[in-house]
């Protein structure tokens, strides 16, 4: 079978509803995934999903991850790497070392337990304390028209720096066509459910830019 682990944010903030407006706009693979996520190491086969892999798939990300307060959001500086060519634009995202050491960490465990990367480039740490592969992908599509209007959208939308609360690291699982999430493996805060920008912005989040 084939997974992933990915790393997701919370529904309840404004810029997470902006882009999932957005991804239902112009990314084709919105249908095979609607959760927002951001890949943390590339998709691997296993034979499988045991209890025991999972659990050490969680022990690793508590051991780097857990208590870590400077975590709970992730930073992005507006659109840092667009692929024309491809039908592919992205927000490239600033990662703290804490998070690229449990990158190489969760690399070897997959390993371990037999899993085969098809990309088989290990993770590396960056000098300059940013991963260079590690990328949140908006929009997805092999029609030019389309990724044209999509780079001129993410422009106006997502041209200035913002911030996405994280929510948990979760293994996913491809299913007849699908991502669906098996499980969650780790969680970054307990979601309050007290406060929701969406309900507080309700009716003032701008049209997309065509």
């Amino acid at each position: 079978m084939q997974c992933f682990l990915g790393l997701t944010f919370s529904e309840q903030y404004l810029h997470y509803q902006k882009i999932d407006i957005y991804r239902q706009r112009f990314d084709d693979k919105y249908t095979k995934s609607n959760i927002l996520q951001m890949t943390l190491l590339p998709p691997f086969e296993i034979t499988n999903l045991e209890d025991d892999f999972m659990e050490a798939l969680s022990d690793d990300i508590e051991g780097h991850l857990d208590g870590l307060t400077s975590l709970e959001e992730i930073s992005f500086k507006g659109i840092d790497l667009t692929n024309i060519r491809k039908g592919n634009i992205y927000l490239r995202p600033e990662l703290e070392l804490d998070f690229q050491y449990c990158q190489q960490s969760l690399w070897e465990t997959i390993l371990e337990f037999g899993g085969d990367f098809k990309n088989k480039k290990r993770p590396t740490i960056a000098k300059d304390e940013t991963v260079t592969r590690t990328f949140l992908p908006i929009a997805r599509t092999q029609n030019d028209f389309d990724i044209q209007s999509a780079a001129m959208a993410a422009n106006v939308e997502f041209s200035e720096a913002f911030d996405l609360r994280t929510k948990g690291i979760s293994l996913f699982e491809s299913t007849k066509g699908q991502w669906l999430q098996r499980k969650e493996l780790f969680s970054f805060t307990r979601e309050n459910f007290e406060f929701n920008e969406i309900e507080l912005m309700k009716g003032r989040i701008p049209t997309l830019y065509v």
